[in-house]
C-alpha cells in the first residue's frame, strides 16, 4: 500500500467521493445509440423554467461583471416570497454548498452530526472533511426515527439533521412528530432541515417549515433551486434561518458563491408559478403509472413525496447495468447505502413508459 504524504489530513481519508448519476453522454458513447433517457439524478423532465432561460439570456451581456456578492436583490425575492426578512436568507453555490458552510461555520473537531441512514450521502462526506465524527441512525420503515435520533444526541453533538422528504427514499416524517422533535432539541445543538424536495411534496405531508422557525431558533432550513425550477446546471439553493445564524454563516462564506446568471434566473424561476404548477402535475401522474405499474409487475416500491421513487429489485447494481444497455439510466442504491433498491426518478409520460417496459424486459426476461 502506497504511503499516505503527511499533508493529507487524516480526516479526509474517511471520505468518499461523492456519487453522480452517470451522464447521458458517457451512456450514448457506451452503447452507441442516442436514445437514452436519464432518470437518475432527480432533475426535472420538463427542463428549466422558461422564465429563468429568458433571465439568463438578458444577463450574458454582464457577464464580465462580477455578480453582487451579496445576492441582495435574489434574498429580497426569497423573503417576499415566504413573507421573511432579507437577513433571514443566505443564498450559495446549491443547497450542497451551504451544507459544507454549515460544517465550517459550527463544527468543532471530534463534534458529532446525527443523520438518519441511509439519507443524503454527502452529509457523512462533508462531516468527516471537517474533522467532525457523523453518527448514522438506521430509518424505522423507511422513515427517520426521531426517537432513535433524539436518544443518540450527546454532550459532543453539534447538529442534526433531516432530510424531509429523505434522499434516497421519498419519504417524510409525519408533520406532528418533526415540530415536537424540533422543540425537544437542546439548544446547544443546530437543527438542519433538509427541504431540496419540499415543492414536489402533497399537501399537509410535511409542516410549513416557517413553523419550524418559530418553534427552535437553531433551525437552518435548506432549499435547492435544482429540483422544481430546473436548474441544477447553474447550482443556486439558499438557506432560511434566524438573523444571528445567517449572521455567522456569512462571516464563514466565501464571496462570489452565486453567480450571475444563478442570481438572474434565480429571481425570475421564483416567478414562474404555471412552471411550477406543470412540474408538479407531471409528477404526481407519472408517480401513479409507475405504481401501477411497478403492482403489474410485482416489484415493491416505496410511497413517495418527491420526484423520485424507491423501487426494490435485488441485485441493484446488476439491474443498473441491464437498464443502462438499455438506455435508461437509473441510480444503483448501493450508492447510497441501499442495497437492493435503485432510485428511479419521475420522468415525462414517455420516459415512464419505457421505464416500465425496460424493467419488465431486466426482472422478467
Amino acid at each position: 500500500m502506497t504511503e499516505v504524504p503527511p499533508l493529507v489530513r487524516p480526516c479526509v481519508l474517511d471520505c468518499r467521493p461523492y456519487v453522480a448519476g452517470k451522464p447521458r453522454e458517457e451512456v450514448q458513447k457506451l452503447i452507441g445509440s442516442h436514445d437514452v433517457i436519464k432518470l437518475a439524478s432527480n432533475e426535472n423532465p420538463l427542463g428549466p423554467s422558461p422564465l429563468a432561460m429568458e433571465a439568463v439570456r438578458a444577463a450574458i451581456p454582464d457577464m464580465h461583471f462580477y455578480p453582487d456578492d451579496a445576492s441582495t436583490a435574489v434574498r429580497e425575492r426569497i423573503a417576499r416570497q415566504w413573507g421573511l426578512r432579507a437577513d433571514q436568507i443566505v443564498v450559495g453555490n446549491g443547497s450542497m454548498h451551504i451544507l459544507e458552510l454549515l460544517c465550517k461555520t459550527f463544527l468543532e473537531a471530534d463534534e458529532e452530526v446525527i443523520t438518519g441512514w441511509p439519507s443524503f450521502r454527502v452529509f457523512g462526506g462533508l462531516v468527516r472533511a471537517a474533522g467532525g465524527r457523523h453518527v448514522p441512525v438506521p430509518l424505522k420503515d423507511h422513515v427517520h426515527d426521531l426517537e432513535a435520533m433524539e436518544r443518540a444526541i450527546g454532550p459532543r453533538t453539534k447538529m442534526v439533521i433531516v432530510c424531509n422528504p429523505n434522499n434516497p427514499t421519498g419519504t417524510v416524517v409525519p408533520p406532528d412528530a418533526l415540530r415536537a422533535f424540533a422543540a425537544r432539541l437542546p439548544r446547544h445543538v443546530v437543527f438542519v432541515l433538509d427541504e431540496a424536495y419540499q415543492q414536489f411534496t402533497r399537501e399537509g405531508s410535511i409542516p410549513d417549515f416557517r413553523e419550524i422557525l418559530e418553534i427552535n431558533p437553531n433551525t437552518i432550513v435548506l432549499h435547492s433551486f435544482s429540483k422544481i425550477y430546473g436548474l441544477a446546471g447553474l447550482r443556486v439553493g439558499y438557506t432560511a434561518a434566524s438573523p444571528q445564524l445567517t449572521d455567522f454563516l456569512e462571516r464563514a462564506r466565501m464571496p462570489f458563491v452565486s453567480n450571475r446568471l444563478a442570481q438572474a434566473a434565480a429571481i425570475a424561476a421564483l416567478d414562474d408559478a404555471d412552471f411550477v404548477r406543470r412540474s408538479r402535475e407531471n409528477n404526481f401522474a407519472g408517480q401513479e403509472k409507475m405504481a401501477a405499474g411497478l403492482d403489474r409487475l410485482g416489484v415493491r416500491w416505496l410511497p413517495t413525496q418527491a420526484n423520485f421513487m424507491a423501487v426494490e429489485v435485488g441485485d441493484d447494481v446488476g439491474y443498473f447495468d441491464r437498464m443502462m444497455r438499455q438506455g435508461v439510466i437509473v441510480f444503483p442504491g448501493t450508492a447510497t447505502d441501499m442495497a437492493g433498491w435503485v432510485r428511479v426518478t419521475v420522468g415525462l409520460p414517455a420516459e415512464v413508459d419505457r421505464y416500465l417496459e425496460a424493467t419488465e424486459r431486466v426482472l422478467h426476461g
